[in-house]
């Protein structure tokens, strides 16, 4: 099974576009993944935010660890401001490339302008296509578009929804969004799986429709996306809200998490349940890792590895079965508490992923319970207890006769 990866977001979405690079022939295989990134570069970015975002996009690009060279990741860029346009055809990501990709970053002229994702994501769409129908087409490729914007759209065609030409027109948000939502749907169709989105200084409510109504597979009057504040091993959340709104305060914000979400989209994710437990003292815990890969994906026949620190200490290792799914079971001989993660080694971004953290309590087994008053007379719970009384009583009964016996047999 290819690993296919969630969506390069925050990092990749930096690339704010790039000078058309003539695409390459990808590895033996293919690619596993084809992201275009898509990038606001409408007025109300200034160029300092521009260059924060382009910074980003190139310590990613000359990062292996963060971006694969081996031929599995192939990625285009494109700008979206009073229009969209194409900045980097679909090209395999690899060591010969890389120069060429950040020579066309540092090239990148900003449009400025309205807001016209959706024109944006048709642009994204053609040029995912064009030219590049073998992989377009092959459905074990994971396709993904990733936006990132400071605000909603508010450029659409003329005339919009019955357009007169081929002129746009910027004015009005909520005919920017009708006009977004409407290519989503058209995307989805097209067959592109995933489409997230970074929101940088965007409010609530943005965020909110954005989650809503962008964010694929969810999709317009689908199940609503995340709406996330910090990547961790929980993050992106599973099916069905596969989709998920990357909340930035403001553009350094933005920066900072690029290497964090590209981390997670590379090597997908761990999680351990349950977060929380108590057990007694001498009796057995189990915790369960699921591991899935960046489509979300379970991962099968990978070895998982635990650790327990705490008032405990133990660890171990299982293999994952065909739901991505490993099983670790210690016993606690002291009270306290217990801390426990799972990880797993990623031979292809050659670098480790930690689940989250989760606690067990170990208590001391509680005393026998207290006796139970019944009709105003207190009863012992133990009936061995409620026999002890005749047997006192017998016994001195025996002892009363023996000595009745022996003085009568004095006496005469």
């Amino acid at each position: 099974m290819k690993k296919r990866i969630l969506t390069l977001s925050l990092a990749l979405v930096l690339l704010v576009g790039l000078i058309a690079v003539p695409g390459t022939a990808g590895a033996v295989n293919g690619p596993d993944v084809l992201m275009c990134f898509l990038l606001d570069s409408s007025g109300s970015i200034n160029d300092a935010e521009w260059g924060i975002m382009l910074d980003g996009l190139k310590a990613a690009v000359n990062d292996a660890n963060i971006m694969p060279r081996d031929g599995s990741l192939q990625i285009c860029i494109v700008q979206f401001g009073s229009a969209a346009a194409e900045e980097l055809g679909p090209t395999i990501v690899n060591d010969a490339n890389v120069p060429t990709i950040i020579a066309a970053i540092n090239a990148i002229n900003k449009d400025d302008g309205c807001t016209a994702l959706g024109a944006g994501i048709n642009q994204a769409v053609s040029t995912m296509m064009t030219g590049n129908s073998a992989i377009f087409d092959d459905p074990d490729v994971w396709k993904v578009i990733n936006v990132a914007t400071d605000g909603v759209p508010n450029t659409y065609p003329t005339g919009w929804p019955n357009p007169t030409g081929g002129t746009t027109t910027c004015g009005s948000e909520a005919t920017g969004m009708a006009y977004a939502e409407n290519r989503v749907t058209a995307a989805i169709s097209a067959g592109i799986d995933e489409l997230d989105v970074e929101g940088i200084g965007t409010t609530a409510a943005q965020n909110t429709w954005m989650a809503e109504d962008i964010v694929v597979p969810d999709g317009p009057g689908g199940v609503s996306g995340w709406i996330v504040t910090d990547i961790s091993p929980n993050y992106p959340p599973r099916p069905p809200a596969v989709g998920f709104v990357r909340v930035c305060d403001d553009f350094e914000d933005y920066q900072a998490a690029i290497a964090q979400k590209l981390t997670l989209i590379l090597k997908g994710q761990l999680s351990l349940d349950p977060p929380t437990a108590t057990n007694l003292v001498g009796e057995q815990h189990c915790v369960t890792a699921t591991l899935l890969d960046g489509a979300l994906d379970p991962l099968e026949g990978e070895t998982v590895n635990f650790t327990v620190s705490g008032a405990n200490s133990a660890s171990g290792s299982n293999t994952t079965d065909s739901n991505g799914e490993a099983v670790f079971c210690y016993t606690g001989t002291n009270t306290g508490l217990d801390t426990i993660v799972a990880s797993w080694y990623d031979e292809v971004s050659t670098q480790t992923l930690e689940s989250n953290t989760v606690e067990k309590t170990w208590n001391r087994k509680p005393p026998p319970p207290p006796p139970t008053e019944v009709g105003g007379t207190i009863l012992p719970t133990n009936k061995f207890m409620l026999l002890t009384p005749l047997l006192a009583l017998g016994i001195l009964l025996a002892a009363w006769g023996t000595f009745i016996l022996r003085r009568r047999r004095a006496q005469s």
